[in-house]
């Protein structure tokens, strides 16, 4: 089961349209089932059972950038958009000796929310973007024995919350110290 890690000797890995790409924490998309209650009878109990079944959401938090990455911010890009296109990928845990250690894979999933950082021209802290993604299936699966090649080699760029740009069709803004 894919969880978030306890500790830092744990990585995540996402890989979306054949690309491979570290991300700060990769979880959910367990599956739930679906309960319904039968209406009462002469039984003062009501009587449950499953319907179907569901999957959590998966969060996956981002807290630095690189090239390899372009996937999952064009896929937000597009939503952001308002086209909500369907796509398919995995996660997986590493462990701190670099071997994979659980794979979750989604199927046809959409971006549903994306939380990104108050932004402070002023501040030093680095900023984190969270992407929840709700995937019409997920499977676990046996992950690979080694690593997919990942990223372009270049060191990542760590996002920080004064790093931004605003930019509003018909306002002059250009100088915005602070977006809540």
């Amino acid at each position: 089961m894919l969880a978030t890690a306890a500790a830092t000797t744990e990585s995540f890995i996402l890989e979306l349209e054949g690309q491979s790409f570290p991300v700060q924490r990769a979880d959910g998309g367990a599956p739930v089932g679906v309960v319904v209650e039968s209406p009462a009878g002469t039984s003062p109990f009501r009587e449950k059972h499953l319907t179907g079944v569901q999957y959590e959401p998966l969060k996956i938090v981002v807290g630095s950038f690189e090239a390899s990455q372009k996937p999952l911010f064009e896929w937000v890009k597009t939503a952001w958009q308002g086209t909500h296109v369907q796509k398919s990928g995995a996660m997986m845990r590493v462990d701190a000796n670099g071997r994979p250690v659980s794979r979750r894979e989604f199927v046809k999933a959409v971006v549903a929310e994306t939380i990104i950082p108050e932004l402070d021209g002023s501040s030093h802290d680095a900023a984190v973007v969270t992407v929840t993604l709700v995937p019409e299936l997920t499977r676990d699966v046996t992950p690979p024995a080694t690593l997919p090649p990942h990223g372009s080699g270049n060191h990542p760029t760590t996002l920080m919350s004064s790093n931004f740009r605003l930019s509003i069709g018909g306002l002059d803004c250009p100088r915005s110290i602070r977006s809540q």
